[in-house]
């Protein structure tokens, strides 16, 4: 117990229950699937009530922009290895 002026303060140990990951993990629903697939090819205002998941459509949108950026710079990478390759060995 600690004690400041009139302050008395005392820390009580909590236990705090472990959460397994696989239940922290969100399933998408139907018509969340349904927005994400045309928000991939087209523009699309979703107008949806609070709590019907337009953030969790967004982050579905945002992880598929970066897996696919992920997939061209890998792509990229690999020309620009070639290109370096055969620049030095055609001198």
């Amino acid at each position: 117990m600690a004690s400041s002026g009139n302050l008395v303060t005392s820390f009580v140990p909590v236990n705090v229950p472990e959460v397994a990951p696989s239940n922290l993990a969100l399933t998408p629903r139907k018509y969340q699937i349904e927005l994400w697939e045309k928000a991939k090819k087209h523009n699309v205002i979703a107008v949806l009530d609070t709590g019907s998941g337009k953030t969790f459509i967004a982050v579905l949108l945002i992880k598929e922009v970066v897996a696919e950026e992920r997939r061209l710079r890998m792509v990229r990478r690999e020309v620009r290895r070639a290109r370096e390759y055969f620049a030095q060995n055609s001198l």
